[in-house]
């Protein structure tokens, strides 16, 4: 009886509608951030450069990522916000897909000088160590409940119906553990033909972290030109 209880047909009943499609222009995100960056230059053998944003971004879920009106590649959409039914799009804000509340990166240049001594500026001099250090916080993870339990006919590919919350259990189980990082008992199914309380975008993953490493050796051939010796690590630590 999904068709006899969508919203067309409890208004006139004799219309008998299917699904119909629903666009509408109401959206938005509020973004605001911090963004601190220094540099530092030692003549020509030690550039640093360092950037750090303090950052928040909130509100409805963008089209295409699991909650938004449209899904990608289907003429079929989610009902409008529908986990908690179009009144109110509020009930639907959350942290943004792209929300990281912390953002640093350090890029890192030493290179050594000439040296009087032969021996030593023969094995020592036109060396470069090149590093890239990039840190970020936690994105946000949408938890759902996997199937139509608000029995309204809008399961499609990506389903975003949202369950309950389990009081007194943690919703994050060992953090060191790659797979049992949530707590999967602190979510619950609605009830049949119920909506549940999760917000949008309720959990965090974890945090990110990457070190890029290269050493260069420079030969000089004479005049202008060299030729390289370049040693990389992309992601050094795994």
């Amino acid at each position: 009886n999904i068709n006899q209880r969508r919203l067309l047909n409890l208004a006139n009943p004799a219309v008998s509608l299917g699904y119909i499609t629903s666009y509408a222009d109401i959206g938005y995100q509020d973004y605001n951030g911090l963004l601190l960056t220094s540099r530092l230059d030692i003549g020509t053998n030690v550039n640093l450069n360092a950037n750090y944003t303090l950052s928040k971004c909130t509100g409805l879920p963008t089209p295409g990522f699991g909650g938004g009106l449209l899904n990608p590649g289907g003429n079929t959409v989610h009902q409008p916000y529908q986990n908690n039914g179009p009144a109110d799009l509020t009930f639907d804000e959350g942290p943004c897909n792209a929300d990281r509340r912390h953002l640093f990166n350090l890029t890192a240049v030493f290179r050594t000088p000439s040296f009087s001594n032969r021996v030593l500026n023969a094995i020592a001099s036109d060396w470069t160590a090149s590093s890239v250090l990039q840190v970020r916080s936690a994105g946000p993870v949408n938890v759902v409940t996997g199937a139509d339990i608000a029995l309204n006919g809008f399961t499609d590919n990506t389903p975003t119906q949202r369950p309950n919350v389990v009081p007194g259990q943690d919703p994050y189980g060992d953090k060191d553990s790659l797979t049992n990082y949530y707590n999967i008992a602190a979510f619950a199914q609605p009830a049949p033909g119920t909506l549940g309380e999760v917000t949008y975008n309720y959990l965090r993953g974890p945090g990110f972290w990457q070190w890029d490493q290269a050493f260069t050796r420079a030969f000089r051939l004479g005049g202008d030109q060299r030729s390289e010796l370049r040693a990389e690590a992309i992601n050094l630590t795994n």
